[in-house]
C-alpha cells in the first residue's frame, strides 16, 4: 500500500513543489534549443493565456489538475493538446519537429 505522503499529484505533496526554478532549468535544457521544433513564442504564450485562465490550473499555478504535467513545459510541444475533454482551450499547432517529451 502507498503511504499518504506518497499519494497524489506533484502540485498536492509536500515533499515536492515545482518552483520557477525547476522550469527554468527544463526549459534551457539542450532539447528546448533546437530550433523550429517547438511552437513560435506567439503561440506559446496564447496557450499560457489560456491555462492561466483555466479553473483546472492547480494552485500552484504550474501543474494542469486534468494532465497532472507543467502547463510551462507542455505548452511548448507543437503536438499537444489542452486536455480538456469536449472544450479544449488551445490545440495542436501544424508545424514543427513534434519531438516527445
Amino acid at each position: 500500500m502507498i503511504p499518504p505522503e506518497r499519494r497524489g499529484c506533484k502540485g498536492c505533496r509536500t515533499d515536492f513543489q515545482v518552483t520557477e526554478a525547476h522550469i527554468a532549468q527544463m526549459l534551457s535544457s539542450p532539447m528546448f534549443q533546437v530550433v523550429g521544433a517547438w511552437v513560435p513564442d506567439n503561440v506559446y504564450e496564447d496557450r499560457i493565456r489560456c491555462c492561466d485562465a483555466c479553473s483546472n490550473l492547480q494552485a500552484d499555478g504550474y501543474t494542469c489538475a486534468l494532465s497532472g504535467c507543467i502547463v510551462r513545459v507542455v505548452a511548448k510541444e507543437p503536438r499537444r493538446s489542452c486536455p480538456q475533454v469536449g472544450a479544449p482551450q488551445w490545440g495542436q499547432y501544424p508545424n514543427g519537429l513534434g519531438l516527445k517529451f
